[in-house]
C-alpha cells in the first residue's frame, strides 16, 4: 500500500533538492530569502523555457511567496516544467490539480494551454532563433599592429606545420587580455602565439563613440612551411563535405564541430564559399551542446553573421551557463559588469563570474580585480580578492592583469612599497610589448602618491 503524503510537503522536498546546483541567480536569491528578486529572475527564466526555474515559479505561486497564492497558475507552470523528462516523472502538478475544485481545474487548464501556447518549448526556440545574415558579414576585428610570431625551431627544422585558436578580450585601448588557448594541434606552437597575442593592438570596438571591451573575441594563428599543401582549397572542402554529412546525422558534436570549422574557413581560404555557422551552431544548441549556446549568444550578442540581438543572445549564454560551462559563464558575467552589448547587472555579474571561477583561471584573477578596485564600498572585498587571486597560477599568461591585480590588492592593505613594485613589472611588460602606456603608468603614479586603484568594472 502506497502511503499518502502532505502536497506541500513532497513540493518543499523537491524545490530544495538542488540536483543542479546554484542553477541561476534566482535560486541564489531564493536561498537569501530575497522573495521578489527570486520571482523576478524565475519569471525571466520560466519564460525563456528553463524548465527548473518553471517548477520554482510554481512553487512561489503555490506557497504565495512575494507573490499572491494562486493556485492554477502554480499548476499551469509545473505542468509547463514537465516538459522536461525528471519533473514530469515526478508529477508535482497532478498532485496540485487533485487538490483543485472543479471551476479552479477550468481555471488551470486554460492558464496552463495559454501559458504553453507562449512559452513552451517549441515556441521559445522558435523565438531565440538568430535573424542569419550573409556570412560577408563576419565579424573583423581589425588589427592595427601585430609583430611576426616566432615559429618554433624544431617545428621549422622538421617542417611541421600547425594552427593555434586562440579566444581573448580587446580592451578599451585596443590591448589584447584574458588570452586563452582553444585549440592547438600541436603544443610546441602556443608559447610563441601567446607572446604574440599579448603584443598586438587592435581597433577598439566603439558604441555612440565611446570605446569598449570587445569579450571573447576568436583568432587563428596559422603556421605553414613553404610548399607546405596542408591547408590546400581542395583538401578544406573535402573536410567540410566529410564533417557536414556528419552533421547532417544529428549528432550534437559532429554540428558543433563543423560550425566551428564554418568559422574558421575565411583564415584557411578566402576564396572558399561556406554556410553560415549559426545554422549549425542553433542546431547543435537545440541538441543540447552548451558549447554550441555559448557560441551562439556570443554571435548574437556581436551581430556576427546575424543580426544583434542582446535578449537572445543573453538567454542561448544563460543556457550554457547553467550546464556549468565556464566560458559562457565568463561572458555572461562581464557583459553584465559592462552593460554595453546587454543590460548592465552588476549582481548577476558577480554571480555568473563566482561560478566561472570555480574552474576557470582567467574568472578568478578577473573577480580578484574587481574585488580589489571596485570604485563602491559595498563591493570590495580585499580579503576575497586576496584569496581568488591566490588560486591563480603565477605563470598565468594575462601577464598585465595578473601584475596590475597584485599591485592593487597590495594598495588595499596600505603596502605601497610592494604596490610599486609589483606595478613597475607591468610597466617594463608593457614597455618590453610595445603597448599604450596611459593606464599603466596612471596607476602606477596613483600608488606612488598613497592612493589605491579604483575603477568601474
Amino acid at each position: 500500500m502506497k502511503h499518502a503524503m502532505n502536497c506541500s510537503i513532497i513540493l518543499l522536498l523537491f524545490f530544495t533538492n538542488e540536483t543542479m546546483a546554484d542553477f541561476d541567480l534566482g535560486m541564489n536569491y531564493y536561498n537569501n530569502k530575497n522573495y521578489e528578486k527570486a520571482f523576478h529572475e524565475f519569471n525571466e527564466s520560466a519564460q525563456n523555457g528553463d524548465h527548473d526555474a518553471q517548477f520554482n515559479l510554481g512553487v512561489m505561486y503555490l506557497k504565495g511567496e512575494f507573490t499572491t497564492k494562486n493556485m492554477p497558475l502554480a499548476y499551469a507552470w509545473m505542468k509547463l516544467a514537465a516538459q522536461s523528462t525528471s519533473y514530469a516523472a515526478k508529477g508535482t502538478e497532478k498532485k496540485i490539480y487533485t487538490k483543485l475544485n472543479s471551476s479552479e481545474k477550468t481555471k488551470a487548464e486554460e492558464t496552463y494551454l495559454s501559458i504553453f501556447n507562449e512559452y513552451s518549448d517549441a515556441k521559445v526556440l522558435e523565438k531565440l532563433q538568430p535573424n542569419l545574415l550573409p556570412v560577408s558579414n563576419k565579424k573583423v576585428y581589425r588589427i592595427i599592429r601585430q609583430k611576426a610570431t616566432e615559429y618554433p625551431r624544431g617545428a621549422l627544422y622538421v617542417g611541421l606545420s600547425s594552427f593555434v585558436d586562440v579566444v581573448f578580450s580587446i580592451d578599451k585601448d585596443g590591448t589584447t587580455k584574458d588570452q586563452m588557448i582553444f585549440y592547438a594541434s600541436n603544443e610546441a606552437f602556443i608559447k610563441p602565439v601567446i607572446m604574440s597575442l599579448r603584443g598586438m593592438l587592435f581597433e577598439p570596438t566603439t558604441i555612440d563613440g565611446k570605446a569598449v571591451v570587445t569579450n571573447g573575441i576568436r583568432y587563428r594563428f596559422i603556421f605553414k612551411i613553404a610548399n607546405d599543401n596542408s591547408f590546400d582549397k581542395r583538401k578544406i572542402k573535402k573536410q567540410m563535405t566529410k564533417m557536414e554529412k556528419k552533421a547532417s546525422s544529428g549528432d550534437s558534436i559532429a554540428q558543433f564541430n563543423y560550425a566551428y570549422f564554418l568559422e574558421v574557413v575565411p583564415s584557411l581560404s578566402k576564396e572558399i564559399e561556406f554556410e553560415n555557422p549559426n545554422t549549425w551552431y542553433l542546431n547543435a544548441a537545440k541538441n543540447g551542446s552548451s558549447a554550441a549556446a555559448y557560441f551562439l549568444g556570443r554571435n548574437l550578442i556581436n551581430g556576427d553573421m546575424c543580426t544583434t540581438d542582446p535578449i537572445k543572445g543573453t538567454n542561448w549564454l544563460i543556457k550554457a551557463s547553467q550546464s556549468n560551462l565556464s566560458d559562457a559563464q565568463y561572458l555572461l558575467a562581464i557583459e553584465s559588469f559592462s552593460g554595453a552589448l546587454i543590460p548592465k547587472n552588476e549582481e548577476k555579474g558577480f554571480f555568473w563570474l563566482k561560478q566561472a571561477a570555480r574552474n576557470y583561471d582567467i574568472a578568478k584573477l578577473r573577480l580578484a580585480w574587481i574585488l580589489a578596485t571596485h570604485p563602491n564600498k559595498q563591493y570590495r572585498d580585499n580579503e576575497l580578492a586576496t584569496e581568488y587571486f591566490s588560486k591563480v597560477t603565477t605563470n598565468h599568461a594575462d601577464r598585465q592583469t595578473y601584475y596590475r591585480t597584485a599591485a592593487a590588492i597590495a594598495a588595499n592593505k596600505n603596502d605601497f612599497k610592494n604596490a610599486i613594485e609589483l606595478q613597475n613589472k607591468a610597466v617594463v611588460d608593457a614597455k618590453e610589448l610595445d603597448l599604450p602606456l596611459e593606464t599603466v603608468n596612471a596607476q602606477l603614479a596613483s600608488y606612488q602618491n598613497n592612493q589605491p586603484w579604483r575603477e568601474e568594472p
